[in-house]
């Protein structure tokens, strides 16, 4: 396969303590990424410039013209950027810095996070919450669960990889903030958050995403604002389900995340509930770690750690823990833990169904709420050669 190399030297200026702009215009940077080949593009930080590697991923909003890129370094996934004709929109993290790429006027600009990326989204260990058991179904085991000491079948494994429509609420305040008001900024991000959730969830769990794009879902006006006042993260978590529905419909979409600016900038999400009545209830801000996080709730893991607050645990991991379901507050923390693949395996895969077309007419196993479009895989497990 071809590869691009593509190094420069840059020159920052600095505007504000948490905003760096790079003396590079929005069309060298969007020229970089012209050809859907891998490319080598060093992107600068705090600490100097960092080489990636980037490598091109589908999408879905390619038709609309949107190309997508995921990010390595020395082997390791550290982000991703999405592009559109004019516009773009990505996150990388190294060193346990996470940084936001974007154009403003013209030119590439780079935002280091200004906020934890996992303790301070979770205050007092809270960033989980359990349905009522009214909404809770039949058989449902709940995360937090003790697994069991003893199992034959570690790794719940159907040899399918499942497709899940994924529906992002872009609320007025967060499309005015930091989308900057711009349409096409707010999709190149939806996009990119796409992107890294694949990119992570098809290696470790067999997931795959796909966006609703579905225009009433980006509140491009203030009249349209669903949260408006800074709302507690509660507040949205526990009406983010009738949100959705009410907007595009409970059969239309399998899981949803809504993008706002909170008066608590943290996140929160319904335990378990991708196979519930409450399938709606994510709420994140812009940083992909509190995303995945929150996402993982949703899809039915705990958290890992063995030090870090009073709520759902497996208790799997020492101190603060080491995998996006802990408190490790450290990007490269982007991978799910053994345990936490096992709760969400058993949920999502539960009766080992899915729908063969993508249309969701053909059912395959016995059914159960929220099916996704499923495709066998005919990969092996590793042998190991004694």
């Amino acid at each position: 396969m071809k590869k691009i190399y593509y190094l420069f030297s840059v020159v920052f200026a600095w505007f504000s303590t948490s905003m760096l702009y790079a003396q590079e215009k929005t069309a060298d940077v969007l020229a970089h990424f012209s050809s859907e080949v891998p490319v080598h593009w060093a992107v600068p930080t705090n600490e100097g410039r960092l080489d990636l590697e980037w490598r091109p991923r589908q999408n879905s909003l390619s038709q609309e013209g949107f190309r997508s890129f995921v990010a390595y370094h020395e082997g390791v996934f550290s982000g991703s950027i999405s592009l559109s004709s004019n516009s773009f929109s990505g996150e990388i993290w190294h060193e346990g810095h996470t940084y936001f790429l974007t154009d403003e006027k013209g030119l590439f600009r780079v935002s280091p996070s200004q906020g934890a990326t996992s303790c301070a989204t979770c205050q007092e260990g809270d960033c989980d919450i359990h349905p009522s058991s009214q909404v809770l179904r039949r058989g449902t085991i709940l995360a937090e669960t003790s697994l069991p000491s003893e199992d034959k079948r570690v790794l719940y494994n159907v040899h399918v990889m499942r497709t899940f429509r994924l529906a992002m609420l872009i609320d007025y305040s967060f499309y005015k903030g930091h989308c900057q008001g711009r349409m096409e900024l707010a999709k190149a991000f939806m996009v990119d958050v796409q992107t890294k959730l694949n990119e992570v969830c098809g290696r470790e769990l067999g997931y795959q995403f796909e966006l609703v794009d579905d225009p009433r879902l980006i509140r491009d006006t203030k009249g349209k604002e669903v949260y408006p006042d800074k709302p507690l993260v509660r507040t949205v978590v526990n009406t983010a389900t009738d949100t959705f529905n009410k907007l595009i419909g409970e059969e239309n979409y399998d899981a949803g995340i809504v993008f706002s600016v909170y008066k608590d900038n943290r996140g929160l999400a319904h335990l378990g509930e991708i196979t519930g009545k409450l399938k709606g209830g994510c709420v994140a801000n812009e940083e992909f770690y509190i995303i995945l996080h929150e996402l993982g709730h949703l899809l039915g893991s705990a958290h890992t750690f063995t030090i870090g607050g009073a709520t759902a645990s497996s208790f799997t991991e020492p101190d603060r823990g080491n995998s996006i379901m802990s408190y490790i507050n450290d990007p490269y923390g982007t991978y799910f833990s053994l345990p936490s693949i096992y709760t969400i395996h058993n949920r999502t895969n539960l009766h080992d169904a899915y729908y063969a077309d993508k249309a969701r007419t053909q059912l395959v196993g016995l059914a159960q709420p929220n099916i996704p479009y499923g495709e066998p895989s005919d990969n092996k497990a590793p042998m190991i050669d004694r």
